[in-house]
């Protein structure tokens, strides 16, 4: 019972099965006929609503994920109000969260293994034309491969020149 005025109020309060909204009757004996008003503030739909709703976007949008299916349920049902963890844990328990696609870094990073650059040594290559200072050596997958000298190399001696593969004009900044 509410008070108001000094008078008595008698409220009813019903849920629509339809729309799953509430809607409040409010019976005032002085007034003769009773009041009918609806309830906008949101609400928390019944699990096994949500479930069907969730469960019907799922089929009609198989490729969006949660927070996008969440925006999309939100703006079908405006009186509802449902957290984007309710849903998650509601479309995880019913198999419908979208699985990522593992990359190899992803899977080795779980595995705890260690991913390295492929590299491998070109057949054929001779640097002995560019310089006699240095040779091109594989060390191992970690490491990869790189350059080693062949004799010591004194200080200012020139060890590889190669031309720019690109020129761009200098920098002016004032």
């Amino acid at each position: 019972m509410f008070r108001q005025k000094n008078a008595f109020l008698r409220c009813a309060i019903a849920n629509d099965p339809k729309s799953g909204s509430m809607m409040g009757t409010l019976i005032d004996p002085s007034l003769g006929s009773p009041l009918r008003m609806s309830n906008t503030t949101p609400i928390s739909p019944p699990e096994e609503v949500l479930r069907s709703s969730v469960l019907s976007l799922r089929n009609q949008h198989p490729t969006l994920g949660v927070a996008k299916l969440h925006a999309l349920l939100l703006s079908e049902n405006s009186e509802w109000t449902v957290s984007e963890k309710r849903l998650r844990r509601i479309m995880t328990a019913e198999g419908l969260t979208l699985q990522r696609k593992a990359t190899p870094a992803a899977s080795a990073a779980e595995s705890g293994a260690h991913i390295y650059p492929s590299s491998t040594l070109i057949e054929g290559l001779d640097v002995a034309k560019w310089t006699a200072a240095v040779e091109v050596k594989y060390f191992d997958k970690q490491r990869g491969k790189g350059l080693v000298t062949k004799e010591p190399i004194l200080e200012g001696q020139v060890v590889w020149k190669e031309d720019p593969f690109i020129i761009a004009p200098e920098w002016c900044v004032n």
